[in-house]
């Protein structure tokens, strides 16, 4: 069988069982390069071993959460051949993955942010719609993805409807000073961000992303999309002390991803240790 026609019948599997489009864009570009891979090393698909995967991941993807997530996508491509009876082996189970350490959360900081909301406002390319992205993930915690896919059909009664990942949907509550910057803008298309989505070759949420890190760079503030949603997580953290609102709020599938913003200000540990002294020596 050849190479197209596996990944063909790969395809329609995910689909059956409801994978997210972009998880099987995500596993269509990983598994197809390791095809061409194997076949520039005149391998076959399911002659592959351990040795090769590793020196593929070595080629593709170096950091530690990027081998894992290119191997976990290889690994399932071979578990569901195994279970079509194409193969009996396995080549990443001898891959030994790499330990990963969760990073703390960056937020923005509030001098960035308000540079960029007021070049959204003023600059010579001033667009409310900029306004609304960045008020969208600061205050609400839109992801990336998110905002690409938020219609105006979804924002209703204060709130909005996002479709997060693996098409999970969740209500998320808009404070007033986002909802005033939607209704300034021109309502061309369906999409909140209409015109923000379409690029060839670029997934919609990489494309909201990089719109965002220009307008940082254009504004002279360091920032990204994601450290606007890193506000809005230890913001809304800082204020409820509650995991599970938090958790609901952001769309996390676990709440152990939450707690990564529980991360102390260093300040508290500075007012901690202020009046700790060494022992007195003690004198002969």
């Amino acid at each position: 069988m050849d190479t197209r026609t596996l990944w063909g019948e790969h395809a329609l599997a995910l689909r059956r069982r409801g994978l997210a489009d972009g998880t099987i864009r995500q596993r269509h570009y990983l598994v197809t390069a390791w095809f061409r891979w194997l076949e520039l090393k005149g391998v076959g698909v399911f002659d592959a071993d351990a040795e090769l995967v590793e020196q593929f991941l070595d080629h593709v993807k170096r950091k530690p959460s990027a081998r894992c997530c290119a191997t976990s996508h290889i690994h399932m491509f071979y578990a569901w051949a195994i279970t079509r009876g194409y193969t009996a082996h396995d080549p990443t189970a001898g891959v030994v993955r790499p330990r990963l350490v969760p990073g703390l959360p960056r937020p923005i900081h509030a001098t960035d942010l308000q540079l960029a909301l007021v070049f959204a406002q003023e600059g010579p390319a001033a667009d409310p719609r900029m306004e609304a992205a960045l008020l969208l993930g600061a205050v609400s915690g839109l992801r990336c993805c998110e905002l690409a896919r938020l219609r105006w059909a979804d924002i209703e009664g204060g709130q909005a409807r996002v479709l997060g990942k693996g098409s999970k949907e969740r209500v998320v509550p808009l404070n007033g000073e986002t909802l005033a910057v939607l209704e300034r803008i021109e309502r061309t298309s369906e999409f909140v961000l209409d015109g923000w989505q379409h690029r060839s070759g670029v997934q919609p949420g990489e494309r909201v992303s990089a719109r965002i890190a220009n307008h940082f760079r254009r504004a002279g503030a360091t920032g990204s999309a994601h450290r606007l949603r890193h506000r809005a997580a230890t913001e809304a953290l800082r204020k409820c002390h509650d995991l599970r609102k938090v958790q609901t709020l952001l769309g996390h599938g676990s709440v152990a991803t939450t707690a990564i913003y529980t991360k102390v200000d260093t300040g508290d540990l500075a007012s901690i240790i202020v009046d700790v002294h060494p022992p007195d020596l003690v004198k002969q």
